[in-house]
């Protein structure tokens, strides 16, 4: 896939100011009331040197009573360095053999997926360059508030309507042909196998749940027949990676990152999605799952990406689900007071995270928080063309 350029966006010296005004406002559906505004440059992520891959418990579990379960394999090679990867990803296969069968080899992210043999435990030690080996975790989707307690007729009243701004958003994909999304969807993907379960022709990531739709009406709608989205002129990048709201897996969610790391026009993710699993705190280095998430986020932010995630969806009042709990990733979470942290520059170590608790009214204090804040002018970074051996 060939990276697509926009000259108009960034040539235009007010695009950087009006995709932080419009991140200020963007609402995550499922809870999320506030998105981090201006990305901060991310930190170079340290190679991991264990002396041996470590392999998730409930993985071994599995693997005691199957002969084979779907696995996620985290890689040691540089995360910005796509020939590197591919490298790392032959050497692993190829000491493998026959006891993993992969069904994800990804572009830009330094990680397989597949079905691992239960006779591959026993020499995982000795594959080279493999971090981490954990179970390939389920998914589904979240849904909760809407975008009345963000404040976006305030917003779309100042004329921040995210003109320029394309916001991809992964889901159960979206009806490309709703009166309020026809004009707004600028590119389709899907990241499901096998392809028939994709959309078919110029619509690979139709939506036959209804969840993707809602999700990209909130963002994005062009108020014709229901009512505006927070930025109801922004671009849909519609990702299909879920077919219905409680079926997805996280090497999918992988593969959808990875396919916008492919692209060079996504400025804000949006994920109303996450796992059943639920983490204490930030989850970057907790498995192989969560290690392959931290290094794609991490790379999309260091282009000047913007991803936001839901959380607070499952009703626990102090735990985040996947990928919530990644530190480069923009979400809500429970706690007691609602504040409103923003980094100070852009090598400021997090980004801007809204904590509410699961009121209606912190989460109002929190989104008003958010909206009057200005937006830091940090200079928005491109990925360089992906690479291939």
């Amino acid at each position: 896939m060939q990276p697509q350029t926009h000259p108009q966006a960034h040539s235009d010296r007010r695009a950087p100011n009006r995709k932080r005004m419009l991140a200020l406002g963007l609402g995550v559906a499922g809870g999320l009331t506030a998105i981090l505004v201006g990305v901060a440059t991310a930190r170079p992520a340290e190679p991991f040197r264990p002396s041996g891959p470590e392999v998730a418990t409930d993985l071994r579990a599995t693997l005691e009573t199957e002969p084979a379960a779907a696995a996620i394999l985290m890689l040691d090679a540089p995360a910005a360095d796509d020939r590197a990867i591919a490298r790392a990803q032959a050497l692993a296969l190829a000491a493998l053999g026959a006891d993993f069968v992969p069904s994800r080899q990804y572009a830009h992210v330094p990680a397989l997926a597949g079905r691992l043999h239960r006779e591959a435990l026993t020499r995982l030690a000795a594959v080279p360059g493999l971090v981490a080996v954990s179970g390939d975790p389920e998914l589904h989707a979240f849904l909760d508030d809407s975008t009345k307690f963000i404040g976006s007729d305030r917003l779309r009243l100042k004329g921040v309507t995210g003109s320029g701004v394309n916001v991809a958003v992964i889901d159960t994909g979206v009806d490309a042909t709703h009166i309020d999304l026809r004009d707004a969807v600028v590119a389709q993907l899907c990241t499901l196998v096998p392809r028939d379960r994709c959309g078919s022709g110029d619509n690979p990531a139709s939506d036959l749940d209804g969840h993707g739709t809602h999700v990209a009406g909130m963002v994005g709608s062009r108020g014709k027949r229901a009512g505006y989205g927070v930025a109801s002129g922004a671009g849909i990048i519609a990702v299909k990676y879920l077919e219905a709201r409680a079926t997805g897996a996280g090497s999918d969610m992988i593969e959808a990152l990875d396919l916008l790391l492919g692209r060079d026009d996504v400025d804000v993710i949006n994920m109303s999605l996450g796992t059943t699993q639920l983490y204490d705190g930030d989850c970057d280095d907790v498995d192989a799952y969560s290690r392959a998430l931290a290094a794609a986020f991490g790379r999309l932010r260091a282009a000047g990406a913007v991803a936001v995630a839901a959380s607070g969806n499952d009703g626990s009042s102090s735990k985040l689900a996947s990928p919530a709990c990644i530190a480069s990733v923009g979400r809500s979470a429970p706690s007691t007071t609602p504040t409103v942290r923003w980094p100070t520059s852009p090598t400021a170590a997090r980004t801007s995270i809204c904590w509410h608790r699961a009121s209606r009214s912190s989460r109002t204090a929190c989104a008003a928080a958010s909206i009057r804040r200005a937006a830091p002018r940090w200079p928005r970074r491109t990925l360089p063309a992906p690479s291939r051996s």
